[in-house]
C-alpha cells in the first residue's frame, strides 16, 4: 500500500502514452527503486528502535547502559554474584561502596563508588544494573517484591578533572543514584554482574574485566550495607545507632552520683570542727565572791 499513490503517479503520467516494453521496463525499474528506499528506511527505523530499547536516560543527560525497571522474583534478586577478586591486572577496578542513603519519598536511592582505571581512560559517567528488593509492607511478610533497575554513577566533583586522563590506578569517586518507587524503601541492592557495565565514550564490558577489592565484594551483595562499617586502619569500628541511653548506662550514673553524694557527706562530717567546751570554773568563783 505504501508504494499505491507513486505507481499510480506513473501510471497516469504513461498513461496517454503507447505501451511498449521500453515503457514497462522503465516503469519496473521506477517500481524497484522506490522498494529499495523502502526498505533503506526500514532498517533506519528498526536500527533505532533497537538502540532506544538499550539505552536509557541518564541523570546528566548522556545516554548509555540500559535502565529499563523489570519486575523480577525476590529470590532471583538476591542470587549471589559471581565477582571477580585478586586479578591485579583487571583494567578495571571497584574498591568500595559507601555513603547509601535513601528516602522513601524519592523516586532513588543514592550511594558512593570507589572506582580505579588502569590504562583506560577515566570517564565522567558509568551504568550498571542493580537488582532490588523493597521492604515489605505487608503484615505477615509473605512475599517481598523485588526489581532490576538501572544505576548511573556520576564522577564527583572533585575528580571530574581527571576526565579523559588515562588511569594509573587512582581513586575516583562516583556518586551513583539508583531508580525505586516513590513512596517505598529498598532492602536489598545486588550489584548484577550478569549484565554488562557500560563506561562513556568507551563501551560496555562484562563485569569479567571489572576486579572487586575484599571490601568491595563483601559489599556489593546488598549496598544497603555500605554504611555499616567504617575502616579505621585495619580495624572495622561499626557504628550503632541509638535514640538514647540504655538501661545499664542510666544504672551506672545513677551510682556513680549516689557514690559521690555519699564522699561529699562523709568528707563534710570529717572536716567539721568540734564545739570548745564551756567553762564553768569563772561563773562558780563569782558566785563564792557574793557569798
Amino acid at each position: 500500500m505504501k508504494f499505491f499513490l507513486p505507481i499510480l503517479f506513473i501510471c497516469l503520467v504513461l498513461g496517454n502514452t503507447k505501451t511498449d516494453e521500453k515503457t514497462l521496463n522503465k516503469l519496473a525499474k521506477t517500481v524497484k527503486f522506490l522498494k529499495l528506499i523502502g526498505d533503506i528506511n526500514e532498517r533506519k527505523r528498526k536500527l533505532q528502535q533497537s538502540t532506544d530499547d538499550t539505552t536509557g536516560d541518564t541523570t546528566d543527560g548522556a545516554v548509555i547502559g540500559n535502565n529499563t525497571v523489570i519486575p523480577i522474583d525476590p529470590d532471583y534478586a538476591t542470587e549471589k554474584m559471581n565477582r571477580t577478586t585478586g586479578n591485579e591486572n583487571a583494567p578495571f577496578h571497584i574498591k568500595d561502596f559507601k555513603n547509601f542513603k535513601q528516602r522513601a519519598i524519592d523516586p532513588f536511592f543514592t550511594f558512593d563508588m570507589v572506582f580505579a582505571f588502569f590504562q583506560r581512560t577515566i570517564v565522567s559517567l558509568i551504568t550498571m544494573r542493580l537488582r532490588i528488593v523493597y521492604a515489605s509492607r505487608r503484615l505477615r511478610n509473605l512475599a517481598d517484591e523485588a526489581q532490576a533497575v538501572g544505576c548511573n554513577c556520576s564522577i564527583s566533583s572533585s575528580d571530574y578533572s581527571k576526565v579523559g586522563i588515562e588511569g594509573s590506578g587512582e581513586n575516583i569517586t562516583y556518586s551513583c543514584k539508583g531508580e525505586k518507587d516513590i513512596g517505598r524503601n529498598v532492602s536489598t541492592i545486588n550489584l548484577d554482574t550478569t549484565q554488562p557495565i557500560c563506561f562513556e565514550d568507551d563501551g560496555c564490558y562484562n563485569f569479567t574485566e571489572v576486579n572487586f577489592s575484599d571490601e568491595a565484594d563483601k559489599k556489593a551483595g546488598d549496598i544497603t550495607k555500605a554504611d555499616e562499617v567504617e575502616q579505621t586502619s585495619t580495624n572495622p569500628v561499626y557504628r550503632k545507632s541509638s535514640s538514647g541511653l540504655s538501661g545499664g548506662a542510666i544504672a551506672g550514673i545513677v551510682i556513680a552520683c549516689v557514690a559521690v553524694l555519699i564522699a561529699a557527706a562523709v568528707a563534710a562530717i570529717m572536716l567539721r570542727k568540734p564545739t570548745p567546751p564551756i567553762d564553768n570554773t569563772t561563773v562558780v568563783d563569782l558566785k563564792q565572791e557574793n557569798i
